[in-house]
């Protein structure tokens, strides 16, 4: 039981300290105390967004939340608040575009296998063969590969390889379809935060 301050203070540290803790891949966005008692009650939620649960921050709350309240604040991610500087959105954004290109490199790979050819490859991913049954697709991404090889052989120097080795089909890398970073480019400017 937690009779006195110094024991309920000790509890809370606690709870915060394992919700910190590598139990948790993330960390948890609300905590409670529950002692039985009202004097002896703690409701804690995540103060800030953070990437592991050690670097989680909380906030003692004046009241315990109805579950209707708590269930509304975690669908709208209103239980924690970031203030983002450019930098801060710059490494988010970075982050997520290298992940979107981690999923999409083989697809992107296949797709360039497919067009760049009068055949379909005898092998086909679901993905290749989802292009390979939808005909305005495939001629979609085929005129897309053409417009790119076409770039790509205006901004590139002689490379000693002809345009006809492949008869009626440009010559492009697979890398070339593939995202590239943008170069020179500035991260995009907030407007400071409303003190």
């Amino acid at each position: 039981m937690l009779d006195n301050e110094s024991e309920y203070e000790k509890a809370k540290q606690q709870l915060i300290d394992y919700a910190r803790s590598e139990d948790f891949e993330c960390p948890p966005p609300f905590l409670l105390l529950y002692s039985g008692k009202a004097s002896r009650t703690a409701f804690y939620r995540l103060k800030t967004v953070a990437d592991t649960p050690a670097a989680a921050e909380y906030e003692l709350l004046d009241e315990i939340w109805e579950w209707s309240r708590i269930k509304d604040a975690h669908l709208r991610g209103a239980f924690a608040e970031e203030i983002v500087t450019d930098e801060r959105l710059l490494e988010i954004l970075l982050y997520h575009l290298d992940r979107i290109e981690d999923d999409l490199r083989a697809d992107v790979l296949h797709a360039v296998e497919i067009v760049s050819r009068d055949e379909p490859p005898a092998l086909l991913t679901d993905f290749g063969q989802w292009l390979v049954n939808r005909p305005e697709a495939l001629r979609r991404l085929r005129q897309l590969y053409e417009r790119k090889s076409r770039r790509g052989r205006q901004r590139e120097p002689e490379t000693g390889r002809r345009g006809d080795d492949h008869p009626g089909r440009p010559q492009l890398s697979q890398q070339s379809l593939l995202p590239q970073p943008l170069r020179g480019s500035q991260p995009p400017r907030l407007l400071p935060h409303p003190a």
